[in-house]
């Protein structure tokens, strides 16, 4: 695939739970060419940037502060601030199969129509 992929998680509050399981998940992508973007509010106890130190050596991380608002305010975000060409979002406690990125670029390849795609929750 030649267009550019785009992950993008949105967290707040993150005790440091689930997200090492999610990161670790991407790691393990088939389809390895995607930047990871992390829309990230701060909040008391939060161990966000820690986890995501330990993971800059295995994923392409960005990460983009949220200072007000609440989950609309990181989707917008999100969408303003990642250039790539399919943007892919994923909870901050999901773990991703290893086909994750790359079904979704085949259904995008398979069905260019389609302009918005979800799963099962």
């Amino acid at each position: 695939m030649r267009d550019s992929v785009g992950v993008a998680i949105l967290t707040y509050k993150n005790f440091g739970t689930t997200l090492p399981q999610t990161l670790e998940s991407l790691t393990k992508q088939e389809y390895r060419d995607f930047r990871l973007y992390v829309v990230y509010k701060p909040s008391p106890e939060d161990n966000t940037l820690a986890i995501l130190n330990n993971y800059t050596r295995k994923l392409d991380i960005t990460v983009i502060l949220q200072r007000e608002g609440m989950f609309e305010e990181a989707l917008n975000l999100a969408l303003r601030g990642i250039s790539e060409d399919l943007l892919i979002f994923l909870d901050d406690d999901a773990i991703a199969s290893k086909q994750f990125v790359s079904q979704h670029i085949s259904v995008h390849l398979e069905h260019p129509e389609i302009g918005l795609l979800g799963g099962y929750v």
